[in-house]
């Protein structure tokens, strides 16, 4: 089971690789340590998790987004396996398949961009499924984790995932937290719940930024719904990440 990161680092941040490993998953990456400094060693599962992640959402790939539409994909990726967390040839190989289709170039490095465009299918369909509009979960996963699946948080190693779920406040598995279909859906379904009970009282477009809002501090938007504005002590942060989120979401 994957467990959280020694000091809240991102995956794509990790120390102690000997391949001097930075902001990207590719070959070799097995998630376990190899040498170096042992209390490292907990990152090594966190990037096991993104590696993970990544061949789940390459294997699942029926469609790209290629700026303006949809490209379906076909027969590719049925068959691609190095073994679960392991960054091997066969999964080398997958990656290079659909960057070759999707995004280039077709190194076999899933870095951001690769993990963006891996992305935009599952988000898409989350979106779709609980009418949440102008891509706010989009925009939410930039704030979170920057599209890395593997992200530990920075402000306390139990932010897992795409969507930082907290799993000492939230009663949900690590390995869940990591997973990018869980995650999605548990973001997506809370996102739709909170915008239902702001709309009660707020205007539905500010509703939905506040649903966004409220996945990152539910208290600020739980008062921001009920009072009309943003509790004082925090306005600014509030608003700040009401605009970052719909400036990601804008970048879909």
């Amino acid at each position: 089971m994957p467990t959280p990161g020694v000091d809240g680092r991102s995956a794509w941040t990790v120390r102690g690789f000997p391949d001097g490993f930075s902001k990207m998953y590719r070959r070799h990456l097995t998630g376990r340590p190899t040498g170096g400094n042992p209390e490292y060693s907990q990152d090594y599962w966190a990037v096991a998790a993104g590696v993970l992640a990544i061949q789940r959402l390459v294997k699942g790939a029926t469609q790209y987004w290629n700026g303006s539409g949809w490209t379906s994909i076909t027969g590719l990726f049925l068959d691609y396996s190095s073994g679960p967390g392991i960054f091997g040839p066969a999964t080398e190989r997958a990656v290079k398949a659909y960057q070759a289709i999707a995004v280039k170039p077709a190194d076999g490095i899933a870095g951001p961009n690769t993990c963006k465009s891996l992305l935009h299918q599952p988000v898409n369909a989350a979106e779709s499924q609980h009418g949440i509009p102008r891509h706010l979960l989009w925009g939410v996963i930039a704030q979170e984790s920057a599209y890395d699946p593997g992200a530990v948080g920075f402000s306390t190693p139990y932010d897992l995932g795409l969507v930082q779920i907290n799993t000492k406040v939230h009663p949900v598995n690590p390995r869940d937290a990591f997973d990018p279909w869980f995650a999605l859906e548990w973001a997506a379904t809370r996102m739709a719940q909170k915008s239902a009970a702001y709309r009660l009282k707020q205007p539905e477009e500010l509703a939905w930024n506040l649903a966004a809002l409220a996945h990152h501090a539910p208290g600020w938007a739980d008062y921001w719904a009920k009072y009309g504005s943003p509790p004082p002590a925090y306005a600014t942060r509030a608003q700040d990440y009401i605009n970052r989120v719909l400036a990601a979401a804008g970048k879909w």
